[in-house]
């Protein structure tokens, strides 16, 4: 209550510091943001030639995600919930990221038959490529306040699915139209099966519908564009 004004990251984060002051004399949404310049994709759809260098399937729906290889990423529980699905013989996770639960998913991929990719921590470069490749981003996060990964992902075009713990979820999903969300505390099977039905006119939708939502919320320029006016009218 003793601040004049606040910057936040998205609408959550808005209701949180509404619960604690009522009438902020300023406020203004200042997202986490990326170089958009070099995660947007213009492509019409999936790049299946640098998808074929990577050795990526194209009998299979490969999910790709960025995420350290921790408990709060809830990649562990997310992956028991597939092997339930229909989900498990038709997709390939690949993962980019490292951590301490590295051992309990190669177990658990090779004692469930899961085709789960871990690529460890990768450049810059090399990301863009797995974006640009894959038919979804997933994130199944049980603690994420506002990560850049799901922002890259909709630059990339990428439909995404992420859990109801992703800080910016407002801003960079309308579910159903760019993809899906899901609360980890829950049985979310039938989210996971429905990814196995959808059609090529739904993917290529969602994928605009990615890139709109992008330029809409995360456009660095804009952003800053307009920051700057709001501070000259104080």
């Amino acid at each position: 209550q003793k601040y004049y004004g606040f910057l936040y990251p998205g609408d959550l984060a808005k209701e949180l510091i509404l619960d604690y002051n009522k009438t902020p004399s300023f406020m203004f949404c200042l997202p986490n943001i990326v170089d958009e310049t070099k995660f947007k994709n213009i492509m019409p759809e999936v790049d299946y030639l640098t998808r074929s260098k990577l050795n990526l399937p194209n009998d299979k729906i490969v999910l790709f995600c960025s995420a350290r290889l921790s408990e709060e990423k809830g990649l562990v529980p997310f992956f028991n919930e597939v092997i339930k699905s229909k989900l498990k013989n038709k997709a390939c996770f690949v993962i980019a990221g490292s951590g301490p639960l590295e051992k309990d998913i190669r177990d658990l991929a090779t004692n469930n038959g899961l085709d789960i990719r871990l690529l460890g921590v990768i450049n810059q470069d090399d990301m863009i490529s797995y974006y640009r490749s894959c038919d979804m981003f997933f994130l199944p996060s049980y603690s994420d306040p506002s990560p850049l990964s799901c922002v890259e992902a909709i630059w990339s075009k990428c439909p995404i699915l992420i859990s109801n713990r992703v800080g910016n979820q407002c801003e960079v999903l309308q579910s159903g139209e760019n993809g899906f969300i899901f609360d980890p505390d829950s049985t979310y099977v039938d989210t996971l099966d429905r990814i196995t039905e959808l059609d090529n006119l739904w993917v290529e939708n969602a994928r605009k519908k990615s890139i709109d939502i992008a330029e809409k919320n995360f456009s660095s320029i804009d952003i800053v564009t307009r920051l700057i006016k709001e501070f000259a009218a104080m």
